[in-house]
This record gives C-alpha cells, sequence and structure tokens, in this order.
C-alpha cells in the first residue's frame, strides 16, 4: 500500500473536523469518573489518531460519510481486457487481466496481473476534482514471471483509467505506456 494523492483539499476539512472531536472527547473524559483515568490521563493526540485510524480503515467507506467527503471507493477486483500492438506490428493483441484495488481513505494498493506478468504501482494520484470524471494514474513496477530467458524480465510504466459508471456497473477505462516501448488500451470492470 502507497499513499495516494488526491487533486483537491477534501482531506484537510476531515482532520480539522477530527481534531475538534478529540478536542471535545478529551475534555469530556477528564470528568469521567473511571477506573482508566488513573491509569491514562485522556490524551487529545491519542484520541485523535485513534479517531484518524477509524476513519481511515472504516468510517469513510460509510455512504452518509463518502457523500460528504466526495472520495470514491475502488476497492475490488476488476476484469478485463488489454488490447495493444505487439513490438510495433499491424495487428492487435488482445489479453485477458485483473486489476486488484485495495483501498483506504490514505493509502492504495494496485495490483495488475496479466497472463506473464504482474504490476505494482509505486505512486498513484487520483483527480477527484470533478466527481462525474474521476481519473486514476499511477507508475508502476512490473515482472515477467513466466520465467522464460527471452522475456524482458523488468519494466516501469504508467497507466491513466477513467471511471465509468455502466449499466450499475463500474468500468475503469483507458491506457498504459511502459519502458518495454508498449502500450495499449485497458477496459476493466468491476466484479467484486
Amino acid at each position: 500500500m502507497v499513499y495516494y494523492s488526491i487533486d483537491t483539499k477534501a482531506r484537510t476539512p476531515v482532520y480539522f473536523f477530527l481534531a475538534s472531536i478529540s478536542i471535545v472527547l478529551a475534555y469530556l473524559l477528564s470528568f469521567a469518573n473511571t477506573p482508566l483515568k488513573t491509569f491514562l490521563a485522556p490524551d487529545v493526540m491519542l484520541i485523535y489518531g485513534i479517531l484518524v485510524w477509524l476513519f481511515d480503515v472504516y468510517l469513510w467507506k460509510m455512504k452518509l460519510v463518502q457523500s460528504m467527503i466526495k472520495m470514491p471507493n475502488l476497492d475490488g477486483t476488476y476484469k478485463g481486457k488489454l488490447t495493444r500492438q505487439n513490438d510495433g506490428k499491424s495487428e492487435l493483441q488482445e489479453r485477458d487481466i485483473t486489476l486488484t484495488v485495495s483501498q483506504t481513505w490514505l493509502t492504495m494498493s494496485l495490483v495488475f496481473e496479466g497472463e506473464r506478468s504482474q504490476s505494482t504501482a509505486k505512486m498513484i494520484l487520483m483527480s477527484v476534482q470533478d466527481p462525474k470524471h474521476i481519473v486514476l494514474n499511477w507508475i508502476y513496477d512490473c515482472k515477467d514471471y513466466t520465467g522464460l530467458e527471452d522475456e524482458n524480465l523488468y519494466g516501469e510504466g504508467t497507466t491513466e483509467l477513467k471511471l465509468r459508471l455502466s449499466n450499475g456497473k463500474r468500468k475503469l477505462q483507458g491506457h498504459y505506456y511502459s519502458s518495454k516501448l508498449r502500450h495499449g488500451h485497458l477496459d476493466l470492470e468491476q466484479i467484486s
């Protein structure tokens, strides 16, 4: 998982809100007469850390919260096709692909698997400024797992996918470019 960037300041109000709740909770806990009070003084930073963790992992996925913070949850598995020209030849090559997205409010993991290789995102940007045109960009490292000697065992590249809704299903569509001098089109649909 890597920390991903967004193109808005949507996270700033959330941090402010969680800090405010932490101050109020610490103040209220200072009046509570519990055995915990004798061992642990209510600490604003401890409460704030717990709230940020809860928000990052769980709370941001709630529909009401998502409607307020405007951060799409892309978590899931996407299957589809990769279409590319192979090594400058005129014929198009098509392959089955799978993209597995693991996402929290702050971090994301993108693992792309084809028939002979796997790539992992090392830097991610999500454009959420226009909720009708959400775009996911990432830079990746790619490794071949066939073990064949004549294969290019390592590469890196960039991908840009746009989120679309079609018949109630999420689709990610776009292009990729790699240091293996390959490029192509990706068309994925969420299956889980």
